[in-house]
């Protein structure tokens, strides 16, 4: 017995140094992730064994496309109200229907230490796959257009900012699926020798969990249009740009195209499976059960969560996590007991109570953000908390601006939101219509995956802005070191538990909650994005990176010396800010551009005459052929700049902080269990399992099962 108290108070004395431990892929903690962040299962995805499995063809490929108008599938096409880049589930930790209401616990009239142990095995499994991808993605099947598609697809992403042909259109179906293996240990240790209902109770959790983005092969479409970037829409060149071939490479974001000539760190898609192994939680109660009978009790305990597990690792989105993420816990929680039947001993039926919050306490994590919109329209449609204004039935325009508790948001909790995510919350005209503004329906996601959106990196000089010829995926520079904290966390449940001799067959209710995640202390983008004071970025939409410059005669006809026109690419810093990651349904992706202004039809460069044309110019220009003549053709094109452009300059006002918050949760669970105990053994052991279900009414409330076989004893 001494053995046993000893080594309690050494796994709690231990537990500091075991919350500094971390794995190898800390490294993803910078901004510079490391190459241990990817297990090279990028490329040729689907030639792994692994990968080529989770496909499935029992999906209707028409619900899949373009199909919103049946019951069927219309679950395909739902919009979510904002798209976290971060998911933290329920830690396998908090989980009091394994670590509470053991025999061995809370015993009535001992006058000395006593206490037992529990070891336990569990598997979770998630269920409902479509609902967990419309709360990360906006909806279960990513739709994809180019700007040079006509009529796309609802809520399509626009292909250019992927790398995509300007004539795709295709879909792909996502069903992520995350999976944990834990390892529980329960210990409990009454001091009754020395003051009768003290108690310390260490709890702790290794888990191993592997995610992934499954996708229904019958769902993914690709259409076989390559056609190339034209010349300056993607590049500062002459030279026409190949866009990448399909969904699934340019999801991995590690193709070239143009001047996008390096791979994308963050937000990637990996449709391999992710994995994360560690010790995902050590807990310690200290207890002081106040109320204590034969049959019934009642205490309270205050607890601490030492900071074990993993990270939150932005280079993959849907990356797994042991843990919550490291930080800190601290709080307090109940226990009782209450026998409601007794049966000479023999039968028994109790009630329990166990249940506990905490507050997650302030801890440095990388985040991926979404870019705050410009557009205040659309800024309107949604708030922190994933709660759409856009049709509230008593949404009228005494509803001001900068609120999430009016009357304009019925049913949605302040939740501390911050200004910028409920900007005229009840716009103008938002009620103009029976539709309630009909045109914004789909638009609750008004920033939702900007962070695909392609940036233009520009140097400036005394006011003056040049294109660096380069172009990045904006998650490269959304991603930022910041401080985030958990005001609410708790875990309860309310039990029955009937007792016939060493059986006990348990039924129950379980809940789980936490709040929304609070961002602070925004860092600035990664230095090897901002170089100096004189680097800035700008949203491309679907703007020309340069415009093409041909080369006159004297008598104002193309020249072409040796039989080719001669053409020189000239930058642009032309921007779009108004632009959304979506090319139909949730705003315009292409935008418009911020401050035109036209450029002269020609220019003069040393003596000789260019005419300038625009990369999406459809205008023929051949040999020889007088420029007037071009420009008298509708087809021609002039080229358009932004004086000034709308520049980003690493300003955490440019980002949607919700976007990079774990959302709120709120999770049910039911449970029932079956134990025997070998009561005329000294030291008592038993052996049980349990099964439970547990799931939520938001798309990220995780909706999973799982099982469970323990054992342990009592001295």
């Amino acid at each position: 017995m001494k053995q046993f108290s000893r080594l309690f108070l050494v796994l709690a004395l231990a537990m500091p140094a075991l919350a500094l431990a971390d794995n190898c892929n800390s490294g993803c903690a910078s901004t510079n992730c490391a190459a241990s962040c990817d297990t090279s299962c990028n490329t040729s995805c689907n030639t792994s064994v692994n990968c080529s499995a989770p496909c499935s063809t029992s999906c209707n490929p028409s619900c899949c496309f373009n199909s919103c108008t049946t019951s069927v599938c219309n679950t395909s096409c739902e919009s979510s109200c904002y798209c976290p880049s971060v998911l933290i589930k329920r830690p396998t930790y908090d989980n009091t229907v394994i670590y509470y209401g053991q025999r061995y616990a809370h015993q009535y009239d001992m006058d000395e230490t006593y206490g037992g142990f529990m070891l336990a095995f569990e598997y979770q499994r998630s269920f409902d796959s479509s609902k967990l991808a419309r709360g990360m993605f906006g909806s279960n099947v990513l739709n994809f257009a180019g700007s040079a598609v006509s009529s796309p697809a609802p809520l399509a992403l626009l292909a250019d900012n992927f790398g995509l042909s300007q004539n795709f259109q295709g879909s792909i179906a996502l069903r992520p699926i995350i999976q944990d293996y834990n390892l529980h240990f329960d210990g409990f240790i009454g001091f009754d020798r020395w003051l009768k209902g003290l108690y310390l109770q260490i709890d702790m959790n290794f888990d191993y969990q592997t995610r992934q983005l499954q996708t229904d092969c019958a769902c993914t479409i690709n259409n076989t249009s390559t056609a190339v970037f034209p010349a300056g829409y993607m590049s500062n060149s002459t030279a026409q740009a190949t866009p990448v071939g399909d969904i699934q490479t340019a999801l991995a974001l590690q193709s070239t195209f143009g001047d996008k000539t390096g791979p994308t760190t963050f937000g990637r898609f990996d449709f391999c499976t992710r994995t994360e192994a560690g010790l995902a939680g050590l807990a310690v109660n200290l207890g002081y059960d106040f109320v204590r009978c034969d049959n019934y009790f009642l205490g309270a305990f205050f607890r601490v969560v030492a900071p074990t597990g993993s990270k939150v690792k932005p280079c993959f989105v849907f990356d797994a996590l042991v843990g919550n993420g490291k930080g800190w816990e601290l709080g307090g929680g109940i226990s009782s007991r209450w026998e409601l039947w007794n049966n000479n001993d023999c039968q028994k039926l109790t009630a329990m109570l166990d249940g506990y919050v905490v507050s997650v306490l302030k801890h440095d994590s990388l985040r991926t953000f979404d870019l705050a919109s410009t557009n205040t329209a659309l800024r309107a449609n949604y708030d922190c908390n994933g709660c759409s204004t856009s049709c509230n039935n008593s949404c009228n325009n005494s509803c001001a601006a900068n609120s999430c508790a009016t009357s304009c948001n019925t049913g949605c909790s302040v939740d501390s939101c911050a200004d910028s995510c409920a900007i005229s919350a009840c716009s103008t005209g938002c009620n103009s219509s029976s539709s309630c503004n009909s045109g914004c329906n789909n638009c609750n996601a008004a920033n939702c995956l900007t962070r695909y959106q392609l940036l233009k990196q520009f140097s400036v000089s005394g006011g003056t802005y040049t294109y660096a010829s380069n172009l990045i995926t904006a998650a490269d520079f959304t991603t930022r070191s910041v401080d985030v904290s958990t005001a609410v966390k708790g875990d309860a449940t309310l039990r029955l538990v009937y007792t016939h001799g060493g059986f006990d067959f348990g039924i129950g209710y379980n809940i789980f909650g936490m709040s929304r995640e609070k961002i602070s202390s925004v860092s600035a983008p990664s230095s090897c994005l901002i170089t100096s004071t004189g680097t800035v970025y700008g949203v491309k939409g679907c703007q020309c990176v340069s415009y093409n410059q041909y080369e006159l005669t004297v008598d104002g006809l193309i020249d072409c010396p040796d039989g080719a026109p001669v053409v020189m690419s000239a930058p642009l810093v032309s921007t779009a800010s108004n632009s959304s990651a979506y090319n139909n349904g949730c705003g315009n992706g292409c935008g418009s551009i911020d401050n035109p202004l036209l450029i002269d039809t020609t220019t003069s460069i040393d003596g000789t005459r260019f005419f300038n044309v625009a990369c999406n110019n459809t205008a023929p220009i051949t040999c020889s052929t007088n420029f007037n003549r071009i420009v008298a053709n509708p087809a021609y094109v002039e080229p358009t700049d932004s004086n000034p452009p709308v520049v980003l300059v690493g300003d955490p006002n440019e980002l949607d902080l919700c976007s990079g918050t774990a959302p709120r949760q709120l999770t049910n669970k039911g449970f029932i269990s079956l134990d025997y105990t070998w009561q005329d053994h000294a030291w008592s052991p038993y052996i049980g399992f349990i099964a439970e279900i547990e799931g939520g009414s938001r798309n990220t409330d995780v909706a999973q099962w799982g099982i469970v076989i323990r054992g342990g004893a009592s001295y």
